[in-house]
């Protein structure tokens, strides 16, 4: 398919209106500046070599954005933990912070990609998440976990089974660590299981 539409020296570029139609695939909008590629106007050209000279401020083309932020009021979470004295409560991708007075923090739910980025992705949800003694958090997600240091560095990842739980099991349901006697819980289904004081691997089946 040729790219200009008539023989004419003053003709529309087919490519510089793919270029165009593109842009709105990708979210951009109709720029106020004259000559613009995503100008709100046909561009005619008198030459085939000829394309746009103006330049847009540089904007950033961001994913759409989910609107459909879960009701605070649903007490139907996935998991919930105290995490620097303050309260996380975590649904589906969005997760809140209460204060350590009890309050709600101010532009919550927020989405738990863009406060902790140095987790996957696409991560639907979070199945637990506590903060170890040395202050890093872990989280579960699925048959994986992820210790991090805030939400700065992934210090590591693995498999459950790394850390001695059973091979099939697919996923933790609640993980804390109980101040009685200082060690961690892990709970799925029926099951919970107890690490030692001492050691990365889990040691008595309860």
């Amino acid at each position: 398919m040729p790219l200009y539409q008539t023989n004419s020296w003053e003709h529309v570029s087919l490519f510089i209106t793919a270029a165009h139609e593109l842009g709105h695939a990708l979210g951009l909008y109709h720029s106020d500046v004259e000559g613009a590629l995503m100008g709100p106007y046909l561009i005619k050209f008198p030459r085939p070599s000829s394309c746009p000279r103006r330049r847009d401020p540089k904007k950033p083309i961001l994913p759409p954005k989910n609107t459909e932020k879960p009701d605070t009021c649903d007490t139907d979470y996935d998991a919930l933990s105290v995490i620097r004295r303050e309260v996380y409560i975590f649904k589906g991708k969005y997760f809140w912070r209460l204060d350590p007075s009890g309050k709600l923090r101010p532009n919550y739910p927020a989405e738990i990609s863009r406060f902790w980025a140095i987790l996957p992705k696409n991560i639907t949800k979070v199945d637990a998440v506590y903060e170890r003694p040395d202050t890093n958090i872990v989280f579960f997600i699925g048959n994986r976990y992820y210790v991090c240091q805030g939400n700065q560095q992934l210090l590591k990842t693995g498999l459950l089974k790394h850390l001695g739980l059973p091979e099939d099991l697919e996923k933790v349901d609640a993980a804390f660590v109980w101040g009685h006697n200082g060690r961690t819980y892990f709970f799925a289904d029926t099951m919970y299981w107890r690490y030692g004081k001492f050691n990365l691997y889990v040691v008595k089946l309860l």
